[in-house]
């Protein structure tokens, strides 16, 4: 971790979470007009006070053909073995053999997703437990009671 970092609790990442609840899903989308899952761990680190950068551009096979979640995952975090609040969830969906969506893991066992259909919403975290691929906190951040 770097020498300064943001200290922040589980409360206040859940109350970030909760205001980005009901957020309409839209491709590429990076405001709370819509958000793709790329574009809701940008926001919820803006909401914080942490600019991520915007990881690729995007291609029409992106989600099956290329690891781009993995490399961009590396650029602003490390991977950890078990999540804690605020964590980004790198997943393989659609059978993927890479990485293809992210979703934020929450404190409650709860991750906040969004998808096409509900746009952002909370979701179970065990429902997805068998195809997170990795587990990446940021390094700009320290979790405090």
């Amino acid at each position: 971790m770097p020498l300064e970092y943001m200290k922040i609790t589980a409360v206040y990442l859940n109350s970030i979470a909760k205001s980005l609840i009901g957020v309409p899903y839209k491709y590429y989308g990076r405001d709370l007009k819509g958000l793709d899952c790329f574009g809701l761990v940008i926001t919820f680190f803006d909401l914080i006070g942490l600019k991520i950068a915007d990881p690729v551009h995007y291609d029409p096979d992106w989600w099956s053909s290329h690891d781009y979640m993995t490399q961009y995952a590396t650029t602003n975090f490390f991977q950890v073995e078990s999540p804690q609040c605020g964590d980004v969830l790198l997943v393989c969906v659609r059978e993927s053999k890479v990485p293809n969506h992210a979703a934020i893991y929450l404190d409650n066992k709860f991750i906040l997703n969004v998808d096409q259909i509900v746009g952002t919403h909370l979701l179970y975290y065990y429902a997805i437990k068998n195809i997170v691929a990795g587990v990446y906190r940021c390094r700009d951040v320290e979790l405090v009671a």
